[in-house]
């Protein structure tokens, strides 16, 4: 049996956790497991060390932003329905009837963008 160990200075990035409120908690899972595949297949295929930062690099690169961007989203509806402001709460269902009618194709994005896909 083999055990693969990753070890970095950057602890932060070795789990995720993100609020329940989106649901997006085991796509961006997935989406790190498929980078880090990806990224230590090309190690291997090119004589790297899949242990080094540097071949470690396009991985972190990768998924940094795209999980940053979604706990970034993620944080700001928390606050959006966490208020009862009634401004905020109006434009809030406002936005929200937007999404469910598909204005301007808004629904598909999000949709496409919580699957995965570009």
């Amino acid at each position: 049996m083999h055990r693969l160990t990753i070890h970095s200075n950057n602890h932060s990035d070795a789990a995720h956790t993100i609020h329940p409120l989106a649901g997006q908690g085991l796509n961006s899972g997935m989406g790190d497991v498929e980078s880090l595949i990806r990224t230590l297949e090309y190690a291997v295929l090119h004589g790297q060390d899949v242990g080094s930062v540097l071949s470690l690099e396009s991985y972190l690169s990768d998924r940094y932003v795209k999980n940053n961007a979604l706990l970034g989203v993620v944080d700001k509806l928390h606050k959006i329905y966490g208020t009862k402001n009634s401004t905020v709460v109006a434009l809030r269902s406002l936005g929200q009837s937007m999404v469910n009618n598909d204005w301007l194709g808004v629904k598909s994005f999000f949709m496409k963008q919580a699957a995965g896909n570009k």
